[in-house]
């Protein structure tokens, strides 16, 4: 970083450790938030009401190591105290890869659906919100990212929310 004229950073949570850990001076690093442009977020907003919407969802390879552990949390610590407040509630698990462990965390008494791959994406404005319950990672989010370009709410927590600002 220090031999180049510039580096940009994805998040705010890169830019302060480089600056902060590292020493690194804020005129070698450049914040490039990713943003979605007005009528992008309106149209996506417009497509399909909140009213309109159900249930709740969540995406992720199950290969990549947060996406699995946050599967998982998810089923086992999430999932039962939202169904205690929203009995009727439901959640579709949408992701590649799945073994066999977390096949078998499909229960669909318990409104916790897996389903696969997802291979289209605007499958997302059907749903009222998007769960992403990561405990670790690092980066952009790709299913944030998703989530807002079809409109859909998200609920995660501090690390989801790392470099999404």
């Amino acid at each position: 970083i220090l031999r180049s004229d510039l580096s940009i950073v994805c998040g705010r949570a890169e830019f302060d450790l480089l600056q902060g850990r590292f020493g690194i001076p804020s005129s070698k690093l450049a914040h490039n938030a990713l943003l979605f442009g007005e009528a992008d977020a309106l149209a996506a907003g417009r497509s399909r009401g909140f009213d309109k919407r159900a249930n709740f969802c969540t995406i992720g390879n199950f290969r990549h190591k947060p996406n699995h552990d946050g599967v998982h949390f998810l089923r086992h610590e999430v999932w039962p105290k939202i169904r205690a407040a929203l009995p009727g509630a439901r959640i579709d698990v949408y992701g590649a890869y799945m073994d066999r462990a977390s096949s078998e965390l499909d229960d669909p008494e318990a409104g916790f659906r897996l389903r696969g791959h997802l291979p289209n994406l605007a499958r997302l404005a059907q749903y009222r919100v998007l769960l992403a319950p990561l405990r670790f990672g690092a980066g952009v989010k790709g299913k944030i990212i998703e989530a807002w370009a079809h409109g859909t709410p998200v609920v995660t927590t501090p690390i989801g929310s790392e470099s999404m600002t």
